[in-house]
C-alpha cells in the first residue's frame, strides 16, 4: 500500500505541473526508477546538508566522485515536458472532456512572459524539477484530522535540522542567554514535535486521541491546547521560511486518505497467505 501511495503522490504532481501523470498508478510500477533515486538522494543530502563542505570532498570530487544518484532524470524529464508543451500547446485533458485547467507550466511560462530579465528556461526547468522532486516526496471529518496531523508529527517530511541565521543585531532567548548576529541555528522537526511539554507523554507513539477533545475537558481548554500543539507542530517549519507546498501536500494526503477509505473496505492479511 505504502508503494501505491508513493505512486499517487508522484502522478499527482505530475498532474498539476504538466497536466499529464507519469503512468505510476496505471502500471503498478515506477518505470523511471524515479522513487528510488529519489529517496537515494534524500539519503545523502540529509546528513550532507548539516556538514555542506564534504560534498566538495564526496559529490564534487574531481578523482573520484561518492555522492548520490545523478539527478539527470529529473532534469531531463522537466525538459522533454516543456519542449513538448511549447512544440505543441497545452495537452489535451486526460479521462475528462471538460477544459483542461492552468497547470503549473502554464504559470511558469505566463512568469517568464511577464518577468523575462528573471525568469528564464533555465530557472522554468529548476522550477519544474523542484515541483516533481520535493513536491512528491513532500483525515469522519475530526477524526481523520487528528489521525493525519499525528502522522505528519510522528513522521515528518524533513528529519534534519532546518537552520536560519541570526540577524545582524543578534537574539536574547527566554532564558535570557544570547546569541550573537550571524550564527547559525537550527531545530529538528523530529525533536520539536517530540516536546512531551507540548504533546503530553508517548510522543514517540503514534496517538491520534492526543489531537481529540478529552473528557471533561472543557471547549476552552481543549482549543487552548491543541492550538499549543498546532504552533509547536514543526513538519512544514515556521515563519517566512516555512514549506511554500505545505498546503498541497495537505489537500493531497487528506483527499487521497478520505477518498480510499470511503470507496474501499481495506483488510490488512498481516501474513496471512
Amino acid at each position: 500500500m505504502s508503494r501505491y501511495v508513493g505512486y499517487f503522490a508522484w502522478d499527482a504532481m505530475s498532474q498539476i505541473t504538466f497536466s499529464n501523470d507519469l503512468g505510476m498508478l496505471e502500471h503498478g510500477r515506477d518505470q523511471r526508477n524515479m522513487m528510488e533515486v529519489s529517496d537515494k538522494n534524500w539519503d545523502y543530502f540529509s546528513p550532507i546538508s548539516q556538514i555542506p563542505k564534504l560534498d566538495l570532498i564526496l559529490n564534487k570530487s574531481p578523482i573520484f566522485r561518492i555522492g548520490p544518484p545523478s539527478s539527470g532524470w529529473g532534469v531531463q524529464f522537466g525538459i522533454e515536458q516543456y519542449k513538448n508543451r511549447l512544440k505543441n500547446g497545452r495537452p489535451k485533458p486526460q479521462r475528462t472532456e471538460s477544459p483542461p485547467t492552468a497547470n503549473f507550466m502554464d504559470k511558469y511560462i505566463a512568469l517568464k512572459d511577464r518577468y523575462p530579465d528573471t525568469v528564464t528556461d533555465d530557472t522554468i526547468i529548476t522550477y519544474l524539477l523542484s515541483n516533481i522532486a520535493a513536491g512528491s516526496d513532500t483525515t469522519a471529518s475530526t477524526y481523520l484530522e487528528a489521525v493525519m496531523r499525528e502522522t505528519m508529527r510522528i513522521n515528518p517530511g524533513a528529519g534534519f535540522i532546518l537552520e536560519r541565521v541570526v540577524p545582524k543585531g543578534g537574539f536574547t532567548l527566554h532564558d535570557g542567554r544570547f546569541i550573537p548576529g550571524g550564527t547559525i541555528v537550527g531545530m529538528n522537526p523530529c525533536v520539536i514535535n517530540r516536546d512531551t511539554a507540548v504533546f503530553g507523554d508517548d510522543t514517540d507513539s503514534f496517538i491520534p486521541e492526543r489531537w481529540l477533545r478529552i473528557d471533561h475537558e472543557s471547549e476552552e481548554k481543549y482549543q487552548t491546547r491543541v492550538q499549543a500543539m498546532k504552533v509547536a507542530n514543526f513538519t512544514f517549519g515556521a515563519g517566512t521560511r516555512s514549506c511554500v507546498g505545505r498546503y498541497l501536500s495537505e489537500l493531497e494526503s487528506f483527499k487521497f486518505v478520505a477518498t480510499v477509505f470511503t470507496a474501499f473496505d481495506l483488510l490488512c492479511l498481516d501474513g496471512a497467505s
